[in-house]
């Protein structure tokens, strides 16, 4: 792989995928952050931090909307494989990389090591190899996702990472249980 290879990223303005921008671009990455809107309850929210996170990384946030899938307040099931089907969509299906700032330690059965296999198997019987999914934390816990962030820089007061559609964070749903305290 390139040091300047395109890597989609998902970008929802929470701490892991904004980390993971700031992260992926120091390595030297031409990254495009993806903004999916698929009818989550905080969409305006997280709408809002993705853009800020895109902008003090100095690349263009990329935007998909996905009509007629609304969710109420709490978890979505079957999110993270929603959002990079969505991003195969978005970018056609041409060979890359998707990335995820999935990590360790959640409730989320999405955010495992399993899952990323199982979806890899996808990809690779859809694309033949050509897609794959990037996912470089998902062995850390959250609090070393924190600390990353913090000696990249990321500004952790412009993210946002609540199942809620409140303007600020809940503070008992999953999300910001698992946002912990920064």
């Amino acid at each position: 792989m390139s040091d300047r290879e395109k890597i989609i990223v998902l970008l929802s303005g929470g701490i892991d995928s904004s980390t993971l921008l700031f992260h992926l671009n120091a390595e030297g990455y031409a990254c495009v952050p993806l903004f999916i809107d698929y009818g989550q309850a905080a969409v305006d929210h997280e709408s809002i931090a993705a853009s800020k996170i895109a902008m003090h990384t100095g690349t263009d946030l990329q935007r998909f909307s996905i009509c007629g899938t609304p969710h109420g307040v709490g978890e979505v099931v079957g999110r993270n494989a929603l959002l990079i089907f969505a991003a195969i969509t978005w970018h056609r299906g041409k060979a890359g990389m998707i990335s995820m700032g999935i990590h360790s330690g959640t409730e989320y059965a999405d955010c495992s090591p399993a899952f990323v296999k199982a979806v890899q198997g996808v990809l690779d019987v859809m694309a033949d190899g050509r897609l794959r999914v990037l996912a470089p934390f998902l062995n850390w816990s959250k609090a070393m996702v924190i600390s990353h962030a913090k000696n990249l820089g990321v500004p952790l007061h412009e993210t946002f990472s609540c199942e809620s559609p409140r303007t600020g964070p809940c503070g008992v749903c999953l999300s910001c249980r698992d946002r912990g305290v920064i």
